[in-house]
This record gives C-alpha cells, sequence and structure tokens, in this order.
C-alpha cells in the first residue's frame, strides 16, 4: 500500500511539472493581452510588442504570442507619421504573420489581420495605393470569412472597406452596413475556443453603426 502511495505521489508531481511551463504562458499571455489592450502610448505599444517578442522565443510553436506582436506593430502604425515609417511597422506585421502561418496554417484569423494590415496600406495614400491594396485587404478578409463564417472581426474590417469604397465611388453604403450587422451579431455570439484567441474589434464595430443610421 505504502508503495502504491509513492507512485501515485510521483505522478501526482510529475503531472504539476508538466504543467507549469503550460501554465506559466498561459498567465504571461493573458498578462501581455491586458497590457496591449490598454495601452495608449506608441511607447506601451512597443513594450507590449517585447514582451510578445520574448513569449515567442521561449514558445517557438504557439502562434498566439506572434499574431499580438504583429497586431500591437499594425496599431503602432495608425500612431505615426510618415509613409515610410508607416510601411515599417506594417512589414514587419507581414513578416510575423507569414511566420504565424508557418505554424497555424489555414487561420481565420491570420488572414483577418493581413486584410487589416492592406487597409492601413490603403489609408497612407487612397488615391495611389486604393488599387492595390484595397482589393488585397477585402480579398483577405473575404477569405478569413470562407475559413470561419463566425469570425467577426474579419466582418468588421470588411464593412470598413466596403463603406469606404462606397464612399470613395460615390455609391450607397447598404452593402457595407449589412455586413456591420452582420458583425455585430456575432460579436453579441461570440465565444472564443481558446482563451487567447482573439476578441478584439466589438467597440470598434458598435462606434461605426452611426454609418449606417
Amino acid at each position: 500500500m505504502k508503495k502504491l502511495d509513492l507512485i501515485l505521489c510521483a505522478l501526482f508531481f510529475s503531472l504539476i511539472i508538466a504543467a507549469t511551463p503550460s501554465d506559466a504562458y498561459e498567465k504571461a499571455m493573458q498578462s501581455a493581452i491586458e497590457s496591449l489592450f490598454s495601452a495608449e502610448s506608441l511607447e506601451d505599444y512597443q513594450t507590449v510588442s517585447n514582451s510578445f517578442d520574448r513569449i515567442a522565443k521561449k514558445e517557438a510553436k504557439k502562434w498566439h504570442p506572434i499574431y499580438y506582436k504583429a497586431y500591437a506593430h499594425v496599431i503602432m502604425s495608425t500612431m505615426i507619421q510618415g509613409a515610410t515609417e508607416k510601411d515599417d511597422q506594417l512589414d514587419a506585421a507581414m513578416e510575423l504573420l507569414i511566420a504565424a502561418d508557418e505554424l497555424s496554417p489555414n487561420n481565420s484569423e491570420l488572414l483577418t489581420l493581413e486584410g487589416f494590415v492592406h487597409m492601413i496600406r490603403v489609408t497612407i495614400d487612397p488615391g495611389s495605393r486604393g488599387p492595390e491594396y484595397a482589393g488585397q485587404s477585402m480579398g483577405a478578409l473575404q477569405k478569413a470569412i470562407g475559413m470561419n463564417p463566425k469570425n467577426p472581426r474579419a466582418h468588421m474590417l470588411l464593412s470598413d472597406m466596403q463603406i469606404g469604397m462606397a464612399r470613395f465611388m460615390g455609391g450607397d453604403n447598404s452593402e457595407g452596413c449589412a455586413t456591420l450587422k452582420k458583425a455585430l451579431e456575432l460579436y453579441e455570439n461570440e465565444e472564443a475556443a481558446n482563451a487567447l484567441d482573439p476578441s478584439w474589434g466589438k467597440e470598434w464595430a458598435l462606434s461605426k453603426k452611426g454609418q449606417c443610421e
């Protein structure tokens, strides 16, 4: 009996030891994600980007830290002046997304963020960049929706592109508004399969309802 107790005890501690790295990873990621979505300055975003970089180096087979680091670069691109500086941030984001795709192919969230990258490139100079990057953005977002029709971020960003294109072309925004309505419905019912999966965008989508009223 004593021998059995020792075996069970050894098994118990081996399970704890085995679980510890995963627990540490989850806690580090959750802390970094909280910092990411509470960041206010360029310095804040750079700091949290560095945090994700450190996590990614320790967890080389995980796509989430690379994804969030890429997201940080996209947001930083909107906070700085100068086309070259913006493109540098977006280039960095794309490199990270390519790396993440190798770890998690056919990932709707990665394609959604790629669509976001192309969308920001359009805003740098809509007149000259629109013909190239608008199509790339909408293509990536539509592909993301094809992979996961319940991804609200893909619908929300696609609605942005559709409404923007309609405004630029002098058309109505009914298509974009229908897509935005779908995005809002999906946000209301979203349930993440993983605690670290992306969940951002609902407030952004809600702020755009006025364009469709």
